[in-house]
This record gives C-alpha cells, sequence and structure tokens, in this order.
C-alpha cells in the first residue's frame, strides 16, 4: 500500500501546536488569577481562548486523513502502535506530573493517588487528549471499514448527522427548551476523523475556506463578547454548546482553518519535519512550564501588555521542544514522545 504523505500536515501541526501552548497559557492564567483581573481582561482572555479552538480538532483531521485513507493498510499491528504509544505516554506523564505535585506540596499521596487518577482521568487537565486517543485508536478499524466502504455522499451525510445531533439541537438547551433527540455529544471526535478523510480527497478552494474560517470567527468573537457581558460566568453546558469541540461555530472555524492551511504552498524541509517529530512532546510537556510559571511561582501575566501571553507561549513551546529533542536522542524514550 501507497504511504501517505501531505506536505502541509507538518506545517499544520505545529501551528497547532503552538495554538494549544497559547491556548493552554491562556486558560491556566484566567484560572489562576480569575478574582484579581478586571471584566475587560477577562473578556479579552476568553474571547482569545475561544478563538483557539479549532487547534485541538485539526489533529484529529490530520489523524482522519492519514490513517482512513482507503490506499493505507491499517493492521492490527499498527492499531496496537499508535495505542500502546500512547498508552505508555499515559502512565509515564501522569505519574510525573503526580510527583511534581507531591513535591510542591499540591498533593499529599504519591503512589496511591497516581493510580486513582490514572483512572479516573483527574491528572492534569491537558491529559484528556491520551485518553480520547486511545478510544479513537481502538475504534479506528471499525471508522476505516465505514470509510473504504461508504461512498461520498453517505459520509457527508454521517458527518452531516453527527453535527445536526451533536452541535445544531443542543443549542436550544440555550433557550430553555431540552431536544428529545440525542447522541452522545462525544460522537464530534470520530467526525472529526471524518472531516479529516473528505478533506483530504477534496479540499476547499482559497476563498470558501476564508469564508468557512471568517464568519465563524466573527460569530465566536460577537457570542464571547455578548456571554460576558450579559451572561458573565458561563455554565459549563452553555459553554460546550458556544464554544466546545461540538459547538457549531468551532466545527466551521476549524474546518476552515484546516483547508486554509491546506492550500498554503510549502516545502519539504528538514527543520520543519524535526519540529513537527516532537509536536506530540511538545503538547505533553509544555504544561509543566505553563504551571511552574503561574501555579508555583505566581507569574501573573495581567500586570503587563497582552502580547506577554504570545511570549510566554514562544518560551514553553521552545524550552519544550529542546527537551524533547533531547529525550528522543534516547533510546526506547523516542516511543512515546
Amino acid at each position: 500500500m501507497q504511504k501517505t504523505y501531505i506536505k502541509q500536515f507538518p506545517y499544520i501541526r505545529i501551528f497547532a501546536c503552538f495554538a494549544i501552548v497559547v491556548l493552554h497559557t491562556l486558560f491556566a492564567s484566567n484560572a489562576y488569577y480569575d478574582g484579581l483581573i478586571t471584566g475587560t481582561e477577562k473578556l479579552v482572555t476568553q474571547t482569545a481562548e475561544n478563538m483557539l479552538m479549532w487547534a485541538v480538532p485539526c489533529f484529529l483531521m490530520i489523524t482522519g486523513a492519514l490513517l482512513l485513507d482507503e490506499n493505507k493498510n491499517l493492521t492490527g499491528k499498527k492499531i496496537f502502535k499508535y495505542t500502546r504509544r500512547m498508552v505508555m505516554s499515559l502512565l509515564v506523564f501522569t505519574l510525573l506530573f503526580q510527583i511534581l505535585d507531591y513535591a510542591t506540596g499540591f498533593r499529599k499521596t504519591l503512589l496511591t493517588g497516581w493510580l486513582y487518577r490514572l483512572f479516573t482521568g483527574q491528572s492534569w487537565a491537558h491529559m484528556w487528549y491520551l485518553y480520547l486517543m486511545i478510544g479513537l485508536y481502538l475504534m479506528m478499524p471499525f471508522y476505516k471499514m465505514v470509510a473504504d466502504h461508504a461512498t461520498d455522499r453517505q459520509m457527508w451525510g454521517l458527518i452531516g448527522s453527527i453535527v445536526l445531533f451533536v452541535s445544531l439541537l443542543p443549542l436550544s438547551r440555550i433557550f430553555g427548551l431540552e431536544p428529545g433527540f440525542y447522541i452522545p455529544t462525544t460522537m464530534i471526535y470520530p467526525a472529526y476523523l471524518f472531516l479529516g478523510h473528505m478533506f483530504r480527497k477534496k479540499s476547499l478552494g482559497k476563498v470558501e475556506s476564508w469564508m468557512l474560517f471568517l464568519i465563524p470567527s466573527v460569530i465566536i468573537i460577537m457570542l464571547s463578547t455578548y456571554c460576558s457581558a450579559v451572561l458573565g460566568q458561563m455554565s459549563d453546558e452553555t459553554f460546550q454548546i458556544l464554544f466546545g469541540y461540538g459547538s457549531i461555530p468551532v466545527v466551521l472555524q476549524t474546518a476552515g482553518m484546516y483547508n486554509l492551511l491546506m492550500n498554503i504552498d510549502v516545502k519539504e524541509r528538514s527543520r520543519v519535519n524535526t519540529l513537527n517529530d516532537c509536536s506530540f512532546g511538545i503538547y505533553l510537556i509544555h504544561m509543566i512550564f505553563v504551571t511552574a510559571s503561574m501555579k508555583w511561582f505566581g507569574f501573573n501575566p495581567y500586570r503587563y501588555n497582552f502580547l506577554i501571553f504570545i511570549g510566554m507561549a514562544l518560551v514553553f513551546f521552545v524550552a519544550a521542544f529542546i527537551i524533547t529533542y533531547i529525550l528522543r536522542k534516547i533510546p526506547k524514550v523516542n516511543t512515546i514522545l
């Protein structure tokens, strides 16, 4: 079988990875200094957060484009390899984060606490992605079977049905109307895999991509402003309906951003490939620097210009890259980073 390679993918991964670091820097600062910031500062921070929710789905779309390719032979051995990497990373890094919390006095137990948080998914917040990927990898043979045998019209019908039930119908809850129609909201993650698969076969043009990105982005900015000014503190349910990964603005914005990046004419470069190879390690490690700066050392970025968030994220990104690059030189370690 021919190996799928698309030259834009390393660039998309790097860009999305940096966006995630910025997003987590904003999330952390908002969480740690929520009671110390003005309404305007909170509005700007939350709007920026909501504008970056496309980053993780872009990773899922790349995964779908690569693994659901009809020219790719997805064997049980490959599924085991992908899943083992996630499981090993989960074991190692939940233990590492537990040790760090224990050493800094934020956890009272070590081994029992680690096992509990490992099973319940209550380690550091960004580790949720590993639990997700383990499930998606194990389900991938089924998704592959669907993608291989369904026509394009059937695939778009499946994606549309998921978006209808997960993204559109829940909007009625904002008006106090509970929809009776229901499928699990987590179905949006396989939908991103299918979207990546379909856009690999035929991506959108530049004009359509810009429209698909800009219109939802304007809606997100307007909704963020309204929610901050009128609703104040949003419930988690309202946030998920309007700005979560399954929300209609984020689904459309993600599709637009993904296609915008796919339309960029890029060249294959060794340095880009090196960064791309380290993207997963950067994702895992960067939160150590985010947590250390604000939770352990009490650095308050709101005392400075808003651009400090970009600067901090860049420092965290580079530091995590350097550590990942060094660790990947160690035999066996490179199999989980």
